[in-house]
């Protein structure tokens, strides 16, 4: 568990890693009283702003490891553009259930008992991850209802994981963490992309049409069962969504914002990781840089 600081310096000094950039050192001159830094400890540090304390915390800062955020790798897809429920990156297919149908290259769901069922679980059981959906419900639905789910057979936690609606019109973002998030679920029929990403370090984020919704420290449970839907609730739930999905993706690791905004079109191929406890020298010189523009 992550500690938490509390600063009395007229500085602040934010430290970020990017996948695919270096470090990042953003100056706060703005913020002059107290703040208490966010978890985890590394992402955020206070400092004086004579010169002298400057150097001495960017080097303590430079001794510290930070884990970067994993780039997103791509698991599974699913465009609907042949017949049935193909997984165009890994091996996972599913079966049409009720009144589902592929047509158009989409998946059609009545709302009514349609749905496909894969023969696997394909949403990541540890570590980080993101589910990509460009859907149109055709209907405003005032019960339950799901663009995807996947049940927690395992854990005995009931750590059950879904994107969908409520009867009060919300997005619910699984069992456990985020049943109810106070962001509204679009009601225009028209289509929308949803982007969930979650990470054990930034916690959970949900995009839509590229725009972020909802942020929350907690990451969303990811569940250790089988037998992803689309369309309907796990289990003996019925939960049944009415319209058509386009697209379906999952990764392992975390979608960028540009990334987010830019689903359904093709991503860039990941980059590698930055490593871990990367030495700071050329920001610590911009900063003071900075720092000393901002005294005259």
């Amino acid at each position: 568990m992550g500690l938490r600081r509390e600063c009395r310096f007229p500085v602040r000094v934010s430290i970020q890693v990017i996948p695919d950039k270096k470090f990042l050192v953003i100056p706060d001159l703005e913020d002059a009283e107290a703040f208490v830094a966010p978890e985890p400890v590394g992402s955020s540090f206070c400092m004086r702003s004579s010169m002298k304390n400057l150097f001495l915390a960017i080097s303590s800062v430079a001794a510290l490891s930070v884990s970067p955020v994993a780039a997103a790798t791509l698991l599974h897809s699913y465009d609907f553009e042949g017949s049935g429920v193909m997984d165009g990156t890994g091996s996972v297919h599913g079966t049409l259930f009720g009144g589902a149908t592929v047509a158009g290259g989409y998946l059609v769901l009545d709302g009514i008992d349609g749905y496909a069922e894969l023969d696997g679980g394909i949403v990541p059981d540890s570590g980080d991850f993101s589910v990509a959906i460009r859907a149109r419900q055709d209907s405003v639905q005032s019960g339950y209802f799901e663009l995807i789910s996947e049940p927690d057979n395992y854990s005995g936690i009931g750590q059950n994981f879904y994107i969908g609606g409520g009867e009060t019109g919300e997005f619910r973002l699984g069992d456990q963490t985020h049943p109810g998030i106070g962001v509204d679920f679009p009601t225009d029929l028209l289509f929308h992309t949803y982007v969930l990403t979650s990470s054990l370090t930034e916690g959970t984020k949900l995009y839509l049409d590229g725009l972020l919704v909802y942020s929350d420290l907690d990451p969303t449970f990811s569940p250790i069962g089988t037998n992803t839907r689309f369309g309907r609730q796990y289990g003996g739930n019925q939960e049944y969504f009415h319209g058509v999905i386009d697209d379906i993706r999952i990764y392992s690791g975390v979608l960028t914002p540009e990334e987010a905004m830019e689903f359904p079109e093709p991503l860039p191929t990941p980059a590698v990781p930055v490593p871990a406890g990367l030495p700071l020298l050329v920001s610590a010189l911009g900063l003071a840089a900075g720092l000393t523009r901002r005294k005259r």
